[in-house]
């Protein structure tokens, strides 16, 4: 109940200086600024916040302590989106910085929080990192929408029987191959826990879909 009352405040705030900066860096230093200035004690709160410019197809991102997430290229190669800084909450002065990548046609972006790669199963193996990147490779052809719960639907078979330790968020944006007949150039699809990218620490599980 906690961390979702926390979110609340958190997504406002990120709504709030999204109107007052440009790039999605600047945006997270004034929320970490107001999180550290708070004197209620406010969660550690690890965020992928970012932009895409629908007339270009350039994402422009900042990864504030999450897992970097995966950019599964149409020629098979894999990127890893790393540019950010830590965890919102965690130190006043800290330093973020913008990434930048243009999402060619067929390109597919798979964002995810830890609770993906440390999900566990009966044998107390981890999901891990490689089992995510072979899932989505597997699935690099598909829209958005069948991607994103082909990945749950991995995640939770690896499970098992077992509950996962910490929330499930998987974030995925797909450009699509034939992107010069239409207008729209990419293809999106989010499973959160209950809102869109905010995850404070300790929360709970669940969440819906979308697609634009």
């Amino acid at each position: 109940m906690t961390a979702g009352i926390w979110q609340t405040h958190i997504l406002g705030a990120i709504r709030r200086n999204a109107r007052l900066y440009t790039d999605p860096a600047s945006v997270l230093a004034a929320v970490n600024q107001e999180l550290c200035l708070d004197l209620e004690g406010p969660p550690l709160t690890a965020l992928f916040f970012a932009h895409i410019d629908p007339a270009t197809a350039t994402l422009t991102y900042c990864n504030a302590g999450l897992p970097a997430p995966l950019l599964l290229r149409a020629n098979k190669t894999l990127e890893r989106l790393d540019h950010g800084g830590p965890m919102l909450g965690a130190v006043q002065l800290s330093g973020f910085e913008c990434g930048s990548v243009t999402l060619n046609p067929g390109d597919m972006l798979v964002a995810y929080s830890d609770g993906v790669t440390e999900c566990r199963n009966r044998q107390d193996e981890e999901f891990e990192t490689d089992r995510l990147i072979a899932a989505a490779t597997a699935v690099a052809g598909a829209t958005a929408n069948k991607a994103l719960f082909s990945l749950l639907g991995t995640v939770l078979d690896f499970a098992g029987s077992c509950s996962p330790g910490d929330d499930v968020t998987l974030l995925v944006v797909r450009r699509s191959a034939r992107a010069a007949e239409s207008p729209r150039p990419k293809d999106f699809a989010t499973l959160p826990r209950r809102s869109s990218g905010a995850k404070p620490r300790n929360s709970g599980r669940g969440g819906r879909s979308s697609r634009n």
